[in-house]
């Protein structure tokens, strides 16, 4: 197995430069892109004055607080900024319909060996207007005004005809509008094509392309005007997207992309709260940045990597070091490794999918999916002790793998000064439901076996990590959670008085571990509710036997 460059903490990815290649795509749609957004309510010219405006019921239109959220951070466009805690997604980059978003910034690598001879040529479709920076430089700019540009300048505005038809009604983005109105419809996609990025802008080694894109004023007659039936809200559109981007390269050009094919192995940084998918690749321009956690005492906070390879990873292991600070140290005891499990379904059919479980083991062989690579995130979890201190910590995860040496991902963890409360003193929590069914088809273990109430009392460990307070017990056989078994056994009597008598030992059972592992519950959920009490679900419309 090869363990790429960019698997390696610091700038030795810079080094890595690409061989020779016949050309195409270095940065095509399916690329990750690292993106940031600036939040600020719609805007439209009124009486003459630009003002932040909004539709609420009935379609009625009041003005709002210019509010904005932070811009981006100063010098986002250089090639060294540290992007690692930006959002990663592919194009399109959308926005909200009702243009609740006045910026889009988005940053995407590729390496070049020699910026005299390379032909980059950038295509773009888009709404709104943007400007394109190379490796911090501006080199371009379309349908933007000139000069200084903040976050919250304008772009330059659409034509009226896009936004009504012929007669001066609001386009509706159903209803046959698109079909009848294609030519307007179209008109609200911008184009920046062919464009050569300049070679004094390129550099060897890792080259930036930042793409800031900026919202237009939105045209007075969307708020005045009215459709020709229907609500307003269906004539909402987005005045801010990336729809399209490819940047390509001409035949022999040494240069590689989010589009190249990476062989060996890459670690990548992903954020915790971002899923990772089967169809997510490496970038052979990225840099491994530290795993960023923050968090407070008394609780339990995550960062992920990811991991990817062009064949199968075999043997996975990880080892975690002690997280040391000033204040002191969280030893490598209090810090959880899980792998992630591709349990989730498709998004789209045929689609990737999602990677919706966290396994404490990991695997031991990590296969390819159809039409792409080896994909396998790795979550740190770490449990910040009540006494520790207030402050910065690192540590480092050790990754091997059969065949190859160890990669070495560091962790920071930032304690601030405050103490969360126990889950079970939380004034929210989470209300899970604990299936003793899906245990029992996950692990292959017979129902009520010992080894099944071992899983059951580990699912009753993890949801009192979150404060769950209840739990729920089916009366009876396929009910409306669709459950195949009851916790109530309903025995025949064989005694001269006949009818039937209750074993209670499964249900007692089940109750006592939730109370040993979650607490005193404060609900106990008797569930009584057939199939055959209405609607079609689970079978719903058959009758009862």
């Amino acid at each position: 197995m090869t363990i790429s460059a960019s698997a390696v903490p610091a700038a030795a990815a810079e080094t890595q430069i690409p061989e020779p290649h016949g050309g195409g795509t270095v940065i095509d749609p399916k690329s990750r892109l690292r993106f940031y957004l600036v939040g600020r309510p719609d805007e439209t010219i009124r009486n003459g004055k630009r003002e932040c405006v909004r539709v609420g019921h009935a379609d009625r239109t009041y003005p709002v607080k210019q509010r904005s959220s932070p811009p981006p951070p100063r010098g986002w466009t250089d090639p060294d900024f540290d992007d690692s805690g930006w959002p990663v997604s592919r194009s399109p980059l959308r926005t909200s319909s009702r243009r609740t978003y006045s910026l889009l910034c988005a940053r995407g690598r590729f390496l070049l060996a020699d910026p005299k001879t390379a032909r980059l040529t950038l295509t773009l479709s888009y709404k709104g207007g943007v400007v394109v920076y190379v490796n911090g430089k501006e080199v371009k700019r379309a349908h933007m005004p000139e000069g200084e540009l903040a976050p919250e300048t304008p772009a330059e505005n659409y034509p009226r005809d896009v936004w009504v038809d012929p007669e001066g009604h609001l386009l509706r983005h159903g209803f046959g509008d698109p079909a009848k109105y294609a030519k307007r419809f179209a008109a609200r996609e911008r184009k920046l094509e062919g464009f050569e990025l300049p070679a004094a802008a390129l550099r060897s080694g890792v080259n930036v392309l930042a793409l800031e894109f900026h919202r237009p004023l939105t045209d007075g007659v969307f708020y005045d005007g009215k459709p020709r039936k229907h609500a307003k809200r269906y004539c909402n559109w987005s005045t801010l997207e990336l729809t399209g981007l490819e940047l390509s390269a001409p035949a022999g050009a040494r240069v590689a992309g989010p589009a190249t094919p990476v062989k060996g192995l890459r670690v990548w940084n992903q954020q915790a709260a971002q899923v990772a998918t089967t169809a997510d690749r490496a970038d052979p321009a990225d840099r491994l940045r530290p795993v960023r956690i923050f968090g407070a005492r008394n609780g339990w906070f995550s960062g992920q990597v990811v991991l990817g390879s062009n064949s199968a990873i075999r043997g996975p292991k990880a080892e975690m070091s002690d997280m040391t600070g000033k204040g002191g140290t969280i030893p490598a005891s209090r810090v959880r490794v899980r792998w992630g499990l591709p349990d989730g379904p498709a998004r789209t059919r045929g689609g990737p999918r999602t990677f919706d479980g966290l396994e404490e083991t990991p695997p031991a062989e990590v296969k390819p999916v159809e039409g792409g690579g080896a994909v396998c995130p790795v979550w740190v979890t770490v449990g910040v002790p009540r006494d520790a201190a207030a402050g910065n910590y690192s540590g480092t995860l050790s990754l091997s793998f059969q065949g190859a040496g160890p990669v070495k991902v560091p962790i920071s963890l930032t304690v601030a000064d405050w103490t969360l409360p126990d889950a079970r003193q939380s004034a929210t929590y989470y209300w899970l439901v604990q299936s003793p069914e899906a245990l029992a088809m996950q692990y292959k273990v017979p129902m009520w076996s010992d080894r099944h109430f071992e899983l059951i009392g580990r699912s009753f460990e993890l949801m009192g990590q979150v404060g769950t307070r209840i739990v729920y017990v089916p009366m009876f056989r396929e009910s409306y959670l669709g459950n195949e078994h009851t916790m109530v056994r309903w025995v025949k009597d064989d005694s001269a008085d006949g009818g039937w008598k209750h074993d209670l030992s499964v249900f007692e059972r089940y109750i006592d571990l939730a109370v040993a592992k979650l607490g005193r519950l404060e609900v106990v959920c008797m569930h009584c509710w057939p199939r055959t009490s209405g609607g079609a679900y689970f079978g719903g419309g058959k009758k009862a036997e």
